[in-house]
């Protein structure tokens, strides 16, 4: 199988990192794609922090693999509890994603884990190195869901020659083997992969709405847009996501009103209130079904190990057909 030194630093098979998905990344999910032999990662904040600790508990009864848990870096400050059940819990991998990860890399290691930073700049891309960072994640605007507005290739090629001291591996559209023989052949060693296992088998907390979309996606139906978040962050009164960061999901009522003048949508909380009530509501003209550009490549829904194995073989195979 590929080896590289992601998978010699995290102790799994292959170069393969679950992308922690929010409530999609549960652990019947988690489990498949560790006993396929990636890393499958819980998302710490898609729940309170004692059902986080249940989950932890779940995975580690179910494989004996390396699994990891998942962090929005920027909101580790307001949910400190969270952080303490991982760290309690000794998790083998934890990622870090959004923010600057460096104030807790230290905290993290100290408790015996490998850190994995997803980052959406290069300046963040620094950061996770100096801080210590055991692999970086470099994340592509292709990527469905939060992400930064860096296209994937040049990021990547720029990190990989910056950093050649620290495993980097790349994030955003990759879904099939010819888009992983391509990061591979730029210099990554491994992928962290969302859109592919929504689609998997043992998704089984994802929406038959969310699947059906990333089965019939063409890979152009999405849009980039904070728009959607401005309404769930005001509904909700929470604490907003980074200025470079914004949300890609399938184009909805919401994004076609507003697009180019989303900096309106902010300052109207009239329209924000409506929105938001809709979408509490569950009307489908507003509902925010994330997924990326990879879609485009999915037709089918596999099984996690299937598309582990698909991804791998399928990426050997186009790289020796150049040697």
């Amino acid at each position: 199988m590929l080896k590289t030194r992601v998978t010699a630093i995290l102790g799994i098979d292959v170069p393969i990192i679950m992308a922690p998905m929010g409530r999609s990344a549960e652990p019947t999910l988690v489990m498949a794609v560790s006993e396929a032999g990636g890393l499958g990662t819980l998302a710490a904040m898609a729940a309170e922090a004692d059902a986080l600790k249940d989950k932890i508990a779940l995975v580690r009864a179910g494989t004996s693999k390396p699994f990891g848990v998942g962090f929005i870096t920027h909101l580790l400050g307001p949910r400190p509890r969270h952080f303490d059940v991982m760290m309690d819990a000794r998790v083998p991998v934890v990622t870090l994603s959004f923010g600057d990860p460096s104030p807790w890399i230290p905290t993290v290691r100290s408790s015996g884990a490998k850190v994995v930073c997803q980052v959406q700049s290069f300046d963040l891309a620094k950061r996770a190195v100096d801080a210590g960072a055991d692999v970086v994640c470099i994340q592509g605007n292709e990527a469905g869901g939060h992400t930064g507005r860096e296209n994937l290739l040049p990021f990547l090629v720029q990190a990989v020659t910056a950093f050649p001291q620290v495993p980097i591996i790349a994030s955003g559209g990759i879904s099939c083997p010819r888009s992983f023989a391509a990061i591979l052949a730029a210099g990554a060693e491994g992928a962290w992969i969302g859109t592919a296992f929504l689609a998997a088998k043992e998704a089984v907390a994802v929406r038959p709405v969310t699947r059906n979309a990333i089965i019939e996606s063409n890979g152009r139906d999405t849009v980039f847009s904070p728009a959607t978040d401005y309404v769930m962050d005001h509904g909700m009164k929470r604490q907003g996501w980074p200025e470079t960061v914004a949300v890609r999901h399938r184009s909805n009522e919401i994004t076609d009103t507003w697009a180019g003048r989303e900096g309106e949508l902010a300052n109207k909380s009239d329209a924000l209130d409506a929105y938001y009530k809709r979408m509490t509501d569950n009307d489908p003209a507003v509902a925010m079904v994330y997924y990326g550009q990879g879609a485009g490549m999915i037709a089918e829904v596999m099984s996690a190990k299937e598309i582990v194995d698909a991804l791998v073989l399928g990426a050997m195979s186009r790289l020796r057909s150049f040697s």
